[in-house]
Formats: structure tokens, sequence, C-alpha cells
């Protein structure tokens, strides 16, 4: 279980440590390296090897632990968040498209394979690059948000009927993104809080209620939740010594906000991780 908070403090990580660093958009993110305690070693082919005996055995692949995928499930956030970062900070050049159907569409595949064929017909017609995550709604059907922005940083300008035409599928939103805008936060909230209605049990009247992280539960095992075309940038991964990256990176500034987190391995283990966040320029 990984518990964790974020405070606004001076460094955590003394300059010596070894660190696993992203670089996205203009923040720089660096995490200690835990020495590898693990018994067992991941093999390819869904196996692993105990360390103290070289015994290789098979992997129980569906454990079906909802915990185990809600984990997953957070670390495709994060990577998704570090490549929003990356991409998309507001602009002219920049849309935010929200696309959905108007028939029942409860399995991903189909909804994967509408959203090629609006793929192929958008880059007949625009030069652009984008990202794409498909979202799960309660009623069990999906609709997908598209981060998309124009190739050569021109004024990227899609009328909503001409959208509608390309997707074919219902309901179509595209919105300017505002620039400076924190899309990446913009984003997660989407993706991660859901919104359920309830009854006041004073009034009798219906309210609505948001319910931060319960989306997560929605996503099924093993799905890929975003997909990102061609022309987006990846975050930079270094590894090394933190003041090494630091002066490679020229920071010389305090952390903005430093996040401290703990793993608890379940054989009385606990792993102590800390992420410090650096402003870049």
């Amino acid at each position: 279980m990984q518990k964790g908070r974020r405070t606004r403090v001076k460094p955590k990580l003394p300059n010596f440590s070894n660190v696993k660093a992203f670089k996205y958009g203009n923040t720089l993110e660096m995490t200690n390296i835990v020495p590898d305690t693990s018994p067992i070693l991941v093999m390819p082919h869904h196996q692993y090897m105990i360390k103290t005996t070289e015994q290789i055995k098979n992997m129980q692949l569906k454990s079906g632990m909802r915990a185990d995928n809600i984990k997953s499930v957070n670390r495709t956030m994060r990577k998704l968040r570090r490549l929003v970062t990356a991409n998309f900070n507001g602009g002219d050049d920049q849309l935010w498209i929200t696309l959905t159907f108007k028939r029942n569409v409860q399995s991903p595949k189909d909804a994967y394979q509408a959203f090629t064929r609006f793929r192929l017909r958008l880059r007949r017609r625009y030069n652009v690059s984008y990202i794409s995550v498909i979202e799960p709604q309660a009623s069990g059907n999906w609709h997908f948000h598209v981060l998309m922005k124009s190739d050569d940083g021109s004024s990227l300008i899609i009328p909503n009927d001409q959208m509608a035409n390309l997707w074919g599928e219902g309901f179509v939103n595209a919105k300017r993104l505002r620039n400076g805008e924190n899309v990446a936060s913009y984003l997660m909230a989407y993706l991660t809080n859901l919104e359920v209605e309830d009854t006041n049990k004073v009034t009798g009247k219906k309210v609505n209620h948001i319910l931060k992280g319960a989306r997560l539960r929605l996503y099924p095992r093993g799905l890929r939740i975003y997909r990102a075309s061609k022309g987006i940038q990846r975050p930079k991964e270094l590894r090394g010594v933190k003041s090494d990256i630091l002066q490679k990176e020229k920071i010389t500034n305090n952390p903005s906000s430093v996040f401290e987190s703990q793993i608890e391995t379940g054989s009385s283990l606990i792993l102590y991780f800390t992420t410090e966040y650096y402003r870049t320029h």
C-alpha cells in the first residue's frame, strides 16, 4: 500500500542520492532509487525467478485484485501527466476535443476502432499531433478526450460541425486551451474523479457530488488508456546522482514542491520514496 503527502519545503533528498528523473515541459521531477531488495527477478514470457534458489516459476496473471489494478492505473496516469505537460500548455495552436457515442458502446475495442477511423479522416485534412485518452462512464459506456495541436504551431481552427462530421459517431465538443493553462491537472480531474447523484436526506432534492479518484475503479485490467501520435514529444528520462543532474540541467533553485511516500511490500519491509519537483525556467 502506498501513502504520501505533498509539501512545500526545502530539498529532502541529499545531493549524493541516486535518482531517477524526468524532464518535461518546464518541470524536472526526481525520485530516489531504492536498492533492489525484492526476492524475485521478473523475467520474459510471464515468468519470475526466486533469487535464493534460482527457481523459475510462472506468474499468476489473473489475480483479479482491484487494488493492484488501481496502482497500475495510477502509474499510467503519472506517465500521462508527464506526457501532457511536455506538450500542452494552452495557446491558439491547441484544442481539447471530447468525442462521445450516440450508440451504446461498452467495449473498449469497439471504441478504439471508431477512434482509428476518426484519426485517419482527421490526418487527411489537418496536420496535427495528438494525445487521445479513453474514459469510462459509470453507465459502462466510453468516450474520448483528445488533446490536439498543429504541427507547425499555427492557429488550429476546426469548427464543431466539421469535427462532428469527421467523428461521425455522436456529440463532439471542441474548445480552445487558454495560454498558460494547467492542462495536465485539468485532464487528470476528468479522468480520475466521478460525479454521482445523491438525494439530500433533509430536502429530498437531487444533488451531485464529486468523488475524487472514483473513476479509477472503472478502468479494466490491461486497458491501454492513452495513445499519442509520432509528433508528441516524450519526457526525457535521466538517471544518476542528484547533484550531477541539477548541474547538468543548470538548476540552482529549491524544488517547488516535495512529495514523500512509502510502500509496504507485504513482507514487513517498508520502502520510502521522496520526489522533488523543480522549475527549469
